[in-house]
Parts: C-alpha cells; sequence; structure tokens
C-alpha cells in the first residue's frame, strides 16, 4: 500500500467517519496524533554486496489518550498536504511507524482496511526483516547470497 492506495480509499468514505489504526494488541486509542509523515530516500547494500535505492514513506502516529479519534476527513487534509510537499511520496511503499501505549515504536504496514459503520478501521501488521538476495533467489537464475552457486559476498565471507 503507498499513500495514493489509501487517499483512494478513503475517498468513498463520510469525513465525520472516525480513523482507527489497530494492531494485534488492540487499536490505537482516541486522540492520537500524526507526529509527521516522511518521505525517505534510502540506499543501502545487503548482505549480497547488492547497492539498491528506493523511496519509502511513513506515517508515524502517537498514540492517545482515549479522546476521539481522528475523523476521515481531518485525515485526508493530512495526506492532502503530505501529497503536495513531498514529492515522489505518493506512489512509495508506506510504513507506519506506532506503539500501543507510545512503548516500543513498531514497524507496521496498512494489510487492511474496512469500513464499519462510522468507523474505518485500518488494520496494521508487523513488518520483519527481509534477506533481499534470499528473496531474490525465488526469480530463475538469481542465487541467494549464501548458497554454493554464489559468489563470495558480504555475508558468505
Amino acid at each position: 500500500m503507498n499513500l495514493s492506495d489509501l487517499r483512494n480509499h478513503l475517498r468513498n468514505v463520510r469525513p465525520e467517519a472516525a480513523l482507527v489504526f489497530e494492531t494485534h494488541e488492540g487499536p490505537i486509542g482516541g486522540g492520537y496524533h500524526v507526529t509527521e509523515v516522511r518521505r525517505a530516500d534510502v540506499t543501502g547494500i545487503d548482505c549480497g554486496a547488492n547497492v539498491a535505492s528506493w523511496t519509502e514513506a511513513t506515517i508515524q502516529l502517537l498514540d492517545g489518550a482515549d479522546d476521539d479519534h481522528m475523523k476521515v476527513g481531518r485525515f485526508q487534509g493530512i495526506l492532502a498536504k503530505s501529497l503536495e510537499v513531498l514529492d515522489g511520496v505518493a506512489e512509495a511503499p508506506l510504513r507506519v511507524e506506532f506503539a500501543n501505549r507510545n512503548h516500543g515504536l513498531g514497524i507496521h504496514r496498512i494489510v487492511a482496511i474496512e469500513n464499519r459503520g462510522e468507523q474505518v478501521i485500518a488494520t496494521l501488521g508487523s513488518d520483519r526483516a527481509v534477506c533481499k538476495p534470499a528473496q531474490a533467489a525465488a526469480l530463475p537464475g538469481k542465487p541467494a547470497c549464501c548458497t554454493a552457486a554464489a559468489e563470495p559476498a558480504a555475508c558468505c565471507a
């Protein structure tokens, strides 16, 4: 999911509906705050010595103190301003930084969005570490960095 996908889904929702983010630990508290929407250009080298560059978008949320949940209309305003100001953020893969009760900030992805009457529920799934060369090994002719067929690389030394 990216910010364009999220914006397009919310276009069909009443602005007065509450937007609730939730993880397996439960929903974000009412009164949560969008601390920032961020675009980052990232360059990295993986364990197979492959250099890659990409753009990421992040929404950071501060858990609330049991006030009302943010309305979809307000969140749409934040998205609109972010898309206007942050070039290249619309199609970048979207991450959500959040921690229930603001303890142990985690990186999540929106895995589902469901309209439930007066609420829109955005379900967050935990992100995880991925070995990119091993992931690419699923492609024909692309061995993982640490297999016998691979050239010596950073993680094979």
